[in-house]
């Protein structure tokens, strides 16, 4: 049996299904960073409203916790107190602003999707990110329960 290389040709243009992908995740991008801009992390903590579940449920700081007042943070000049809201914030906000300009970057730079794609980064740092945020969760879960008193060490 002979070996053979699937060669993907670099498409100048784009199918409708993925256009629509694309403009859609960059639409979402653009509301998360443009509600961001317009809330304050003040006007968030004043409304009463608490926004993650599994803090409502157990009174425990989840890894997620302090996203979106982080985001807030960032897009008001805050950064230190992005960084004491959720260290990962910073990450995911720019992630956001690449996936907004995605769209423009793939038009103007037909072969940048498969040289991303292909890489082992590519897989790596998503996994890596993910694992890194749940650690530094229970992290923060352990520490919440010894300020408590719950947890002794």
């Amino acid at each position: 049996m002979e070996d053979f290389e699937l060669k993907v040709p670099l498409a100048k243009h784009w199918d409708a299904g993925d256009l629509a992908l694309h403009c859609s995740l960059a639409l979402g991008a653009a509301a998360v960073l443009g509600l961001s801009v317009i809330l304050s992390e003040q006007v968030l903590r004043g409304t009463g409203v608490e926004l993650c579940r599994f803090y409502s449920w157990s009174s425990l700081p989840c890894p997620g916790c302090g996203l979106t007042r982080a985001f807030c943070a960032i897009s008001d000049g805050e950064f230190g107190r992005a960084w004491e809201l959720n260290p990962f914030s910073f990450l995911f906000y720019a992630g956001c602003v690449a996936l907004l300009f995605w769209p423009f970057l793939r038009l103007s730079r037909p072969g940048l999707q498969l040289r991303l794609t292909s890489s082992r980064a590519f897989v790596l740092a998503p996994l890596l990110l993910v694992s890194a945020m749940w650690v530094f969760g229970i992290c923060r879960i352990v520490t919440t329960l010894v300020d408590r008193g719950i947890l002794k060490l």
